[in-house]
């Protein structure tokens, strides 16, 4: 039993606590104020029980007489606050539980008046039940009788098992414990409890595709806004490189290497060569902030040389696609600011619409629509190298959800994609 305060029990033994609000209430989140937990008094959820930690390590609590629902409800937040390991991870603790003999709130419901109102709505809405849904709607007095009886009978073991439906296997789990204590009360005396046992596997359904697809597109949200910030900053270190070929031309200096006997594939092949060399520096130091900041989807073991790939096929690419401007542009200045831009405008338009396209994939006609741009926009290597990126965020999203349910799941070649719509 733990040590209490005694105002606190002098508090809760107050009149204005009543069987189905037995502690202080705690405070949600308002239109002035968002909380991301509801505050909780003190008291909130009555005294704490005594309890008793088991050989199995399970926790025995005493809730006689208490109302169980208003105890895990106004004790949640408390747990959680204590449990919160990070701002992506919080270990519940708490995902379920056996009670026995506990007191419930009593439903002021009439079943009748369920039967009722399912039948109103059956003519409101022009839909006639079946037989099961008929029978379910018959015996929903017993349902009620027994799920919700005052005092649930401990010598007919009549059990009531909770779970967090935050815990996949939450709900099996308890459900197989309750069954296992169901099995091994009514077992002879001479037996032994441990040689009967049930076990129960539990294996989560897989995810459809369209599932998938939507749990890999909401959870790279952000690692899209890191793709872009990347494409943002690799847009200015290929626009740099026209300025000196415009110096050369406009001052004459290319003219004068060609007739001292430069070949001009030897000119440009030399200017691409030193440009990559300087392109690779802003590539590596691109590398260098994902391992800082220890980006999983592009740091990781399998990520990380498709990443350098990545970036480096980028500039490949990018660099010739810059030379030609350098005769259309007279002023380095305003041919880098110009430049700049449009790789700017290309790279993040590009990459931006296919994304949120993504999320809106519902209708055919925007389907087509968005695998017909993807395929249109590959001649852009800033596309390539943005998409590029949302793509691996994406395998890496798909692999973690895998993980999460205790599967390995290579990474695949390509992002989920939803099979189109089909037309009404």
């Amino acid at each position: 039993m733990p040590l209490l305060n005694p105002a606190l029990i002098d508090m809760l033994d107050g009149p204005e606590w009543t069987a189905v609000n037995p502690s202080p209430g705690c405070q949600c989140s308002t239109p002035r104020k968002l909380t991301m937990l509801p505050v909780c008094p003190e008291g909130a959820g009555g005294i704490t029980p005594p309890q008793r930690i088991q050989s199995t390590g399970d926790v025995l609590v005493d809730l006689t007489g208490r109302n169980i629902s208003d105890y895990l409800v106004k004790t949640y937040p408390s747990l959680i606050k204590a449990s919160l390991k990070s701002k992506y991870w919080v270990n519940e603790q708490r995902y379920g539980g056996i009670s026995v003999g506990g007191q419930l709130p009593v439903l002021d419901v009439d079943p009748k008046t369920i039967q009722d109102a399912a039948s109103q709505l059956g003519r409101l809405l022009n839909v006639t039940g079946g037989k099961y849904s008929k029978q379910t709607l018959k015996d929903i007095g017993t349902f009620l009788r027994y799920m919700e009886s005052e005092y649930n009978n401990v010598h007919s073991v009549f059990l009531k098992v909770w779970y967090n439906n935050k815990g996949w296997h939450a709900m099996v789990a308890f459900m197989n414990v309750a069954n296992n204590a169901i099995l091994r009360a009514n077992l002879p005396k001479d037996a032994s409890l441990d040689v009967y046992g049930i076990t129960t596997i539990n294996h989560p359904l897989n995810l459809t595709k369209e599932q998938l697809s939507e749990v890999t597109v909401l959870s790279t949200s952000v690692d899209a806004m890191v793709a872009i910030c990347v494409v943002f900053a690799m847009s200015f270190v290929p626009a740099s490189f026209v300025l000196y070929l415009i110096q050369e031309r406009v001052t004459q200096a290319k003219h004068l290497q060609f007739v001292s006997g430069v070949s001009p594939v030897i000119y440009w092949m030399a200017n691409f060569l030193w440009d990559m060399v300087n392109y690779s520096i802003s590539a590596a130091l691109v590398v260098a902030i994902f391992m800082v900041f220890d980006k999983k989807c592009y740091t990781s073991p399998t990520n990380l040389q498709p990443l350098t790939a990545l970036l480096m096929l980028y500039g490949w690419s990018v660099t010739p696609m810059m030379y030609p401007m350098s005769y259309i542009f007279s002023i380095p200045s305003t041919a880098y600011v110009s430049l700049s831009c449009i790789n700017l405008f290309i790279g993040i338009n590009s990459s931006a619409i296919t994304f949120i396209l993504d999320l809106f994939d519902s209708t055919a006609a925007l389907y087509k629509c968005n695998q017909l741009l993807k395929k249109m926009l590959l001649i852009f290597p800033h596309y390539c190298l943005g998409r590029g990126l949302i793509d691996m965020a994406m395998n890496q999203a798909v692999t973690d959800v895998y993980a999460r349910f205790g599967e390995s799941h290579p990474l695949p070649r390509h992002p989920p994609t939803p099979s189109p719509p089909s037309t009404p």
